[in-house]
């Protein structure tokens, strides 16, 4: 049976936790310990109880089959969602109990489970082996989908127990979209240091003028309803770290193809963005490309938003669309938009600081619609997608509101269903394109890295470092963009695209130097 797409197995975390290799088999059962999750807490005895069933049923010759009562919920369903209940003797038998839930998506065979802290539960040994105080309430995930965390009660926090950071923990803002925050994902020195970096970058790393919509030309497109600063970072320990960690909170395996790299941006007074949907629609690339998530495409799953430095008013993340929830009260965190002192004093501010147009607008909807405030250290996370079809969600929309005084930072990384950028076309049944072999050469006095672009130059993934005259060789394809930069992140020094229909290329660092096809 297929478990998804690279899922987060209860029981191995060590080895699918940010996309790391397993455990070398000269390592020893030390060190394979201390890498281990920790377990749950409970009664000796009360352990031995739950297993003995399945231990008696293992005894040669034995008729006993061990049977669990069990519940079954679809994935991403709410909290007060208590599942359907079932009692089970095989793997097998429980495929027939998801079948009988009824949901389209989902047949005996494609489907895995995730437990309440969203860990793949992939065989009947891993379920026999839960401990007594497992709570036995399990998410049905469909074949080829992701986990997706359902909204709990608001207000209330839960710990996220995760392995790369402590103390993180996940509180629910709506349903509809499903919006959460997530508390004391980074810290100071991380916001700080992703501020600075992005600050002093120069070349083709430097800040500019956010880009909107999808280009497949290399180039960002400007919009005049966008106006923050931004740059990408998909190379530093730090940024790397932190987009591990987010795809670990998500419980999606990590894999660098499914984000588009960390995006840090500066709206400096009065800048703002427009309300947006962070997925591409369907058809928005021609026939180049596949987003229909629900058949098999690829697209923004998630967006986990991180508040690096508020600004002192304003700056806030609103949800137009947004249904609020029962219990849901104006926080430091949170608006409601049923604050209309607040409103009528942004209102002032917004008609003195700009003309007629969206931004009045947009200060508008800000404060009389649900929206996240940004706090220090704060974290926003946010579906695209329906958790068992893959539907786009309109309802997802959102906006950047004015920072109506001093500089916002925040960063965003955007987490896809599947690999970016990447999917067939729609009944694009093609052979594979031909490899092509390409060699890098340094010409250069001094080392130099090599990266690549998997979305037409816009962010950058480091692949190698070529010493001094020397070279080194890969398998490409046409098309791929690749680079050459300082080593150690410094200036970008040329930028290469392979042709298409050539079986091999040779690229120098400096182009004068000469190159053959």
């Amino acid at each position: 049976r297929s478990t998804g797409p690279g899922v987060a197995t209860r029981g191995a975390r060590a080895n699918w936790m940010g996309g790391q290799a397993m455990q070398a088999e000269a390592a020893t059962s030390m060190a394979t310990a201390q890498a281990a999750p920790p377990r749950r807490q409970g009664q000796p005895h009360r352990v031995w109880r739950a297993l003995l069933p399945t231990l008696l049923a293992a005894l040669p010759g034995s008729s006993m089959a061990a049977s669990i009562a069990l519940r079954l919920r679809a994935n991403g369903a709410s909290w007060s969602d208590t599942g359907e209940g079932c009692s089970v003797g095989s793997w097998e038998e429980l495929g027939q109990k998801v079948k009988g839930l009824g949901h389209p998506t989902l047949d005996a065979e494609g489907w895995w489970l995730a437990d309440e802290e969203g860990l793949n539960v992939s065989s009947w040994d891993a379920l026999t082996a839960l401990p007594v105080e497992h709570s036995r309430l399990f998410s049905v995930v469909p074949a080829g989908k992701l986990f997706q965390w359902g909204p709990r009660p608001v207000g209330e926090r839960f710990a996220l127990n995760l392995e790369s950071r402590e103390g993180v923990e996940i509180e629910t803002v709506a349903q509809s979209p499903r919006v959460f925050l997530l508390h004391s994902l980074f810290n100071e020195e991380e916001a700080d240091w992703l501020i600075e970096r992005a600050g002093n970058r120069t070349g083709a790393n430097a800040l500019a003028a956010s880009g909107v919509g999808f280009r497949t030309t290399g180039s960002r497109e400007l919009g005049s309803t966008r106006t923050s600063a931004s740059a990408f970072d998909s190379e530093s320990e730090m940024a790397q770290a932190l987009i591990r960690r987010c795809f670990e909170a998500l419980r999606i395996p990590f894999s660098m193809t499914m984000a588009d790299g960390l995006q840090i941006l500066r709206y400096e007074e009065g800048q703002a963005y427009i309300s947006h949907r962070d997925w591409f629609s369907v058809g928005v690339a021609g026939d180049d490309l596949n987003f229909d998530s629900e058949m098999g495409g690829s697209n923004r799953y998630a967006t986990v938003f991180l508040y690096l430095s508020p600004p002192p008013s304003g700056g806030w993340t609103v949800f137009p669309k947004g249904t609020l929830e029962g219990g849901v009260e104006d926080s430091m965190f949170v608006s409601t938009g049923r604050n209309k002192t607040a409103l009528e004093e942004a209102m002032k501010v917004a008609e003195s600081h700009f003309k007629p147009g969206w931004e009045v607008n947009l200060t508008q909807e800000c404060y009389s619609r649900l929206a996240v405030k940004p706090v220090r250290l704060g974290a926003a996370l946010f579906y695209h997608q329906d958790p068992m079809t893959g539907r786009l969600l309109p309802e997802a929309e959102h906006g950047a509101c004015p920072s109506m005084t001093g500089t916002k930072w925040g960063a965003n990384l955007w987490i896809w269903n599947k690999a970016r950028h990447l999917s067939k076309p729609k009944g694009d049944t093609s052979s594979a394109p031909e490899a092509c072999k390409v060699e890098f050469v340094n010409s250069e006095a001094e080392a130099v890295d090599v990266q690549y672009s998997m979305d037409d130059g816009l962010t950058w993934t480091h692949f190698t470092t070529i010493e001094t005259r020397k070279t080194f060789g890969a398998t490409s394809y046409g098309g791929h963009s690749w680079r050459f930069t300082r080593s150690g992140g410094g200036e970008a020094l040329r930028t290469v695209t392979v042709p298409e229909d050539v079986r091999s290329v040779r690229f120098t660092s400096s182009p004068e130097k000469g190159e053959e096809l």
